[in-house]
């Protein structure tokens, strides 16, 4: 497995962890019925189980098992380009990292730096799945083939 695949694959695997035991936090609030939950807590669950979990893991193994792009790279030197896909981890998972820690305390409609935060992590999450996409389009659709 290439070490870009096993970065994606390893730190989805933590936020698989961390996405349970929220789950589990959030069964606590529902368990004691006078607590109740923050939005932001519920969102940043969320986003830690189907980004963290998922969409790293995803982007991992396609990394890793998708057909080699050979008129990029000849003779299987290559899957992707290495700067590229680590960008396109620490992009996901910085903006990941930044939306959970700041959406726990955001409030709907929240502006000034919680709000700009947010939206930083957001256009970065954005901006990593379109190097994602750019990476692994030519792997897929078949170079020189109809699509």
């Amino acid at each position: 497995m290439p070490n870009v695949s096993r970065l994606f694959v390893k730190t989805s695997l933590i936020f698989l962890v961390l996405t349970f035991l929220s789950g589990a936090v959030l069964h606590a609030y529902q368990s004691f019925g006078s607590l109740d939950a923050s939005w932001g807590f519920i969102v940043a669950h969320t986003h830690a189980g189907t980004v963290g979990w998922l969409a790293l893991m995803v982007m991992g193994v396609a990394y890793w098992m998708f057909p080699l792009d050979k008129a990029r790279f000849e003779g299987g030197k290559g899957r992707y380009h290495e700067t590229l896909a680590k960008t396109n981890y620490w992009l996901v998972t910085g903006g990941l990292i930044l939306r959970i820690l700041i959406e726990p305390f955001a409030v709907r409609g929240a502006g000034g730096v919680t709000g700009a935060l947010l939206v930083i992590s957001g256009f970065s999450q954005a901006v990593g799945v379109l190097i994602f996409v750019w990476e692994i389009w030519s792997r897929v659709r078949g170079i020189g083939k109809q699509a």
